[in-house]
């Protein structure tokens, strides 16, 4: 354990900028460790893991499954993560136990999110683990995008090239 006797007034914008004991100086037992959750998603956002698509719904991320999944389908995830193209990867990795929210789905092109995509109904999972769609998106939108790996936030910015 590193801090105890965290005050935050919330302004902070670190934890490390909050009042506590001093780094390291620790006055509490491991049954006191605080476990947080952090969700700022919406139902029917969409992630990227490992390459792996993943979509939120009831406040849990699962993944897609790849049956009927093509470039459209590819297209909308990929807009609706900021990207302006975005293609299927033909051998994804089946690795994880992590529940398959979508099925069968089936976009025209025109949605903005891939819930707005018909599909079978949540949590009907006729698919297995190794046919879950894994994607890969390009030419991002924008001149900045919002990324967070291992629970770490960056910006990164982009200068458009003319």
């Amino acid at each position: 354990m590193w801090l105890s006797n965290v005050n935050c007034v919330g302004v902070e914008n670190k934890l490390a900028n909050c009042g506590h004991a001093g780094w390291g100086v620790v006055n509490c037992n491991r049954d006191e460790n605080v476990k947080i959750k952090c969700n700022n998603g919406n139902e029917g956002d969409v992630r990227m893991s490992s390459g792996k698509l993943q979509i939120l719904h009831n406040d849990e991320w699962g993944r897609v499954c790849s049956d009927n999944f093509g470039r459209i389908e590819a297209q909308v995830a990929c807009q609706q993560l900021g990207y302006r193209n975005g293609s299927v990867l033909q051998t994804p990795e089946a690795t994880s136990t992590q529940k398959i929210w979508l099925n069968i789905l089936k976009c025209n092109g025109g949605e903005s999110k891939l819930i707005d995509c018909s599909h079978i109904d949540w949590e009907q999972d006729i698919c297995s683990h190794g046919n879950v769609v894994g994607i890969r998106c390009y030419e991002r939108q924008g001149s900045y995008c919002l990324y967070s790996i291992n629970t770490h936030v960056k910006v990164v910015v982009f200068q458009t090239v003319k």
